[in-house]
């Protein structure tokens, strides 16, 4: 059985033409198990009469996007609840119809701080002269020529995520001057959430216990916390000790860890770890593209292509 399906999987790949290693793909691998399950349940069957058209499949294929489109739009709108969403773009022209596109992916920190990167789409995106582009083309062109110009300027918001990396968190890296202007950023950021702990009656932070006070002949002569009373600014109380790391590549793991202790630096940490550092996800979405837009391929439509791009991340 095993050389049948060899020599019929070397059939497949020289009388279609299709790479080798397509043989090794979870989709591929996918539709022969239900291929097999099929044969298992209703017996010998022709494949000519279960396998569907390739305009049914094109046009499933649009339905199945709308729905994961629906399904990725409500985790979006969970994840902004609770933290942000960073967006990356990059732009790609196809070596055939000479189509310009530009991919949009999403990047957010789920509740168990996991790092999640989506594509949401993969739109044409006409490359005509400025005065012809809508006002929506304009402004993504506009803020383009921007970041490239900031593009190797360091801003408060690097400066920040640096903070929040347990092991930098001093700062020794910086001037008195700059620690205070980061510290201060910081609180800045943290405002909207005090104002909705105290809205909901708690702060949520629970900082470290004081040492109790004990009677002696010369307590008032000893050291003592002011009004006995903790800290509870968490930006000192994280600042002030001395972090360590089990795992110096799994920033988001110690965030976890320690979220009940930093409440609200954690909850700033997702929103700004989610920011990737580059536009290498949309890259890679254009690295897919030229796989789907090849030789044999160049009558797809740009929403056919989005929707492929679209379902091959989701």
């Amino acid at each position: 059985a095993r050389q049948a399906l060899t020599e019929k999987c070397i059939e497949f790949c020289c009388k279609d033409i299709r790479p080798f290693y397509v043989l090794s793909g979870h989709g591929f691998q996918a539709l022969a198990q239900e291929l097999i399950n099929v044969g298992g349940t209703y017996g010998r069957v022709s494949a000519q009469s279960i396998l569907p058209h390739h305009s049914t499949v094109s046009k499933a294929c649009i339905e199945k996007a709308d729905e994961r489109r629906e399904v990725l739009a409500q985790t979006l709108k969970d994840a902004l609840k609770n933290g942000d969403v960073a967006m990356s773009t990059d732009m790609w022209t196809d070596d055939y119809k000479k189509i310009s596109y530009i991919a949009i992916t999403c990047h957010y920190i789920t509740d168990d701080y996991t790092l999640v990167g989506k594509t949401l789409t993969t739109a044409m995106f006409p490359m005509e002269d400025a005065k012809t582009d809508s006002p929506q083309q304009a402004f993504v062109r506009q803020r383009h020529a921007e970041f490239i110009l900031q593009k190797i300027k360091v801003n408060m918001l690097h400066k920040v995520a640096l903070f929040l990396w347990p092991k930098f968190n001093k700062l020794r890296m910086m001037s008195p001057e700059e620690i205070s202007e980061v510290h201060t950023h910081v609180h800045t950021l943290l405002l909207p959430m005090d104002e909705d702990a105290a809205a909901a009656g708690s702060t949520g932070f629970t900082p470290p216990a004081a040492r109790p006070r004990t009677d002696s002949d010369f307590a008032e002569w000893e050291n003592q916390d002011e009004d006995n009373e903790p800290e509870e600014d968490e930006v000192a109380v994280y600042n002030s000790q001395r972090h360590t790391m089990d795992d110096d590549r799994d920033l988001l793991k110690w965030w976890k860890v320690n979220e009940l202790i930093y409440p609200k630096l954690a909850r700033l940490a997702r929103s700004v770890l989610c920011i990737p550092a580059s536009s290498s996800s949309s890259e890679r979405v254009f690295s897919a593209a030229g796989r789907t837009i090849e030789q044999r391929r160049t009558a797809l439509k740009p929403a056919t292509v989005d929707t492929i791009l679209f379902l091959h991340d989701n």
